[in-house]
């Protein structure tokens, strides 16, 4: 009797594993030994197993879901009319275009805290101590340490002098000459006296000036960007 249940044991297996390994998994040795034990068949312990109604007889179905009651798609209409806003050409003409490495090379160039650079004009802010007034009896003069901007209309912009400095002797130079405007941005903080004083000698429009220059620039390699940037 054991070696016919042994035996119908290894054939329901095989025959699970050849038709379907997931019925395995639903039904461990143990469970196919108690079905055959009952008298069930090696088709019904398949058919218990895999959870399908066995042959000639009529097993219980779940019942399907209706199938959940979707809106209709509603596609819409494609307007065939042009409703594109028309668009404004904003770019600039070239002539009005500021070169990236312009600008890059002033700022390098020019001695200064900032440096701007327009389509109409070059400009620099500096933070310094300007001499101002007579000098004393010591050869010295006043001084007032303020924050300027100096602006230099590209239009009708010339240079007048681009000098090298030779140590001990005497400063570059690289004096242009235009539409030049110059303002104190802190001249409040100056006393009342002295802010008097310097304003009345500090010149806010200039016929020339010298820019300042950083150490190692050559004056003439500015001088010529800034005629080039004259209009």
């Amino acid at each position: 009797m054991r070696a016919k249940s042994f035996f119908s044991i290894t054939i329901l297996l095989s025959f699970l594993f050849t038709f379907s390994t997931a019925w395995a998994n639903v039904c461990s040795k143990a469970d196919i030994d108690f079905y055959l034990q009952r008298g069930f068949s090696h088709e019904q312990v398949v058919r218990l197993c895999s959870n399908a109604p066995v042959m000639g007889q009529k097993m219980p179905t779940k019942t399907s879901p209706a199938p959940a009651q979707t809106k209709p798609v509603v596609t819409p209409a494609i307007s065939t009319t042009d409703t594109t806003t028309p668009t404004t050409d904003t770019t600039q003409p070239a002539g009005n275009m500021v070169s990236q490495s312009d600008l890059i090379y002033f700022k390098t160039a020019i001695e200064s805290d900032q440096v701007e650079l327009t389509p109409d004009s070059l400009s620099y802010t500096r933070s310094g101590c300007i001499k101002y007034g007579e000098e004393d009896i010591t050869g010295f003069k006043e001084d007032a340490c303020v924050t300027t901007r100096t602006k230099i209309e590209r239009s009708g912009l010339k240079v007048l002098k681009a000098q090298s400095g030779i140590f001990l002797i005497r400063d570059a130079e690289l004096i242009v000459a235009g539409k030049i405007t110059r303002e104190v941005l802190d001249a409040d903080k100056l006393k009342t006296k002295k802010r008097k004083t310097f304003l009345a000698e500090y010149s806010l429009n200039p016929a020339q000036i010298n820019i300042p220059l950083r150490s190692g620039i050559k004056p003439n390699e500015v001088a010529a960007r800034l005629q080039a940037l004259a209009k």
